[in-house]
């Protein structure tokens, strides 16, 4: 299993809602993403949410970074997160992979 840990602290100020500062306009390599299994969203070194990644492409408005298409873990998803992610810093970074 492979999480990609996101950095929302700036897009959450002018996106409204944790999916919407989560899905878009990240500088990050596409085809390694494609390989990932699910996404944190994190600000602060708090995870906020945890989302299975269904599929990544470019993003529409920056078409040089890329956005996800996502939705919300199950309970025992989230519970596998969590359990590989114990242990692991969640700050000081702009995305991660864990």
């Amino acid at each position: 299993m492979t999480i990609i840990a996101v950095n929302i602290r700036h897009n959450i100020l002018s996106v409204p809602t944790v999916i919407g500062a989560t899905r878009r306009a990240w500088k990050i390599n596409l085809t390694k993403v494609r390989k990932c299994d699910y996404v944190i969203a994190v600000s602060n070194g708090t995870v906020h949410e945890y989302y299975k990644l269904l599929g990544a492409s470019a993003d529409r408005v920056q078409p040089n970074r890329v956005a996800f298409k996502l939705r919300n873990c199950t309970p025992t998803e989230q519970r596998l997160v969590v359990t590989a992610i114990t242990g692991v810093n969640l700050s000081g970074f702009t995305t991660k992979y864990i």
